[in-house]
């Protein structure tokens, strides 16, 4: 087994939430991350969402649907070495809404490590906000990463 950073990394934040860290970017690699996340039994998760300009953001939201209980939309932000920027959560999140997630709302970085809704979490849509979650759940917990 070959462990990749970012690729289906597992955390168990308590005895009934477990974190999924994907950096699924591209309609592909999300729905190779849906056809995963299929052969473990879990309930829908609690996604929190960032992508860069640019990307299919409506096919992944389209193929995340059937997963997801609430819709958490991040933005990341940009470093000096790096070009990419993020799209805006406000037009994520209108394209979250035209395609019928229930609960979705903006989730400012700061306020991360807030999201406890005793649901199982998944992180996606883009490599570039994968070390901003992992940061600040592992601040609110002590999170392991696991193999299942």
């Amino acid at each position: 087994n070959i462990n990749i950073p970012g690729r289906f990394e597992q955390y168990r934040l308590d005895d009934t939430t477990t974190v999924i860290l994907d950096g699924a970017h591209n309609t592909q690699k999300v729905s190779a991350l849906i056809g995963r996340l299929k052969t473990i039994s879990m309930d829908k998760f609690d996604v929190i969402f960032a992508a860069k300009q640019g990307k299919d953001i409506q096919s992944m939201l389209r193929l995340l649907l059937p997963v997801t209980r609430r819709l958490y939309v991040v933005e990341f932000y940009e470093s000096q070495d790096t070009t990419s920027k993020a799209e805006r959560a406000d037009h994520i999140i209108t394209i979250a809404k035209k395609l019928g997630f229930d609960q979705v709302k903006y989730l400012p970085t700061d306020k991360i490590k807030t999201v406890n809704s005793g649901s199982n979490i998944l992180v996606t849509g883009s490599f570039m906000h994968l070390k901003t979650v992992r940061d600040a759940l592992s601040f609110r917990t002590n999170a392991t990463a696991s193999k299942y």
